[in-house]
């Protein structure tokens, strides 16, 4: 899950909110159900308008991908904050001396493709984020298994971050505690919130459709985006979002209702 969560925040910096949680929420549904049938076995309700519905996703998740693109708007790429929003919209979280930070080096079209690229790889890891619950005994589920997921995170992250910042970056960032503490902190129990609920969501309706439902969350982070980040403007990008955020809850109900038998 640690790597999931570093890939979240290049594909966010690259991509913003909107495009790059639709994204990475597509691919999961697609690979958590795809788990679920061709690995254990789960017995499929219909599997034409399974297939069905897949395709909606990848029609969705293509959609949203294009969504910011400068052929849909008919300009050029906007320039992006370090935070992933265009320049006009200054995060509240950023330092104060921040403002006057250079631009980002990679931007534009490169910088789309690694935020894709980021977002369809976290996908992938994400969808497959449950494959260990399943091999778990039943008298360790729920609470248990959540216990034993906090401390593999607690082992990974220092990993991963000495990894980064000594080997890659080879330099320690400053850490802003006085910023980023407090939203960091709201930050974290809202996810292990959320991920309490998916390992029961999971338990109870399975990897083929318990899990890819969580990722609904795909709209809230959208409007989030959209609305109160400023991620998306103009007619044709929104269009282009909405239409595809629809075509992918289309996806995501059709594996729901038609996706696993209640036998």
């Amino acid at each position: 899950m640690v790597p999931a969560s570093i890939l979240s925040i290049f594909a966010i910096k690259y991509l913003g909110m909107s495009v790059a949680v639709g994204t990475w929420a597509g691919v999961t549904i697609l690979v958590s159900f795809l788990w679920g049938v061709l690995v254990f076995g789960d017995q499929v309700k219909n599997i034409y308008l399974s297939i069905l519905g897949l395709l909606f996703l990848i029609v969705g998740i293509c959609g949203l991908s294009f969504s910011d693109s400068s052929y849909v708007k008919g300009t050029k790429s906007t320039s992006l904050n370090d935070d992933g929003r265009p320049a006009s919209v200054r995060s509240p979280l950023l330092a104060p001396d921040s403002e006057h930070s250079s631009p980002r080096s990679s931007s534009g079209a490169k910088g789309k493709i690694i935020g894709l690229l980021c977002a369809l790889v976290l996908g992938v890891l994400n969808g497959s984020m449950m494959v260990p619950l399943h091999y778990v005994p039943d008298d360790a589920e729920g609470i248990s298994y959540m216990t034993s997921f906090g401390i593999g995170v607690l082992i990974v992250t220092p990993v991963c971050a000495i990894f980064y910042f000594l080997l890659i970056k080879r330099e320690i960032p400053p850490f802003h505690l006085k910023v980023a503490l407090v939203p960091g902190l709201i930050t974290g129990l809202l996810w292990n919130i959320g991920n309490f609920c998916s390992v029961y969501a999971t338990l109870y309706l399975g990897m083929t459709v318990g899990y890819p439902l969580t990722q609904l969350a795909l709209v809230v982070s959208g409007l989030y985006g959209i609305f109160l980040f400023h991620e998306l403007s103009g007619f044709k990008p929104l269009a282009v979002w909405f239409s595809s955020v629809t075509i992918l809850l289309g996806g995501a109900v059709m594996l729901a209702v038609f996706g696993k038998s209640d036998s």
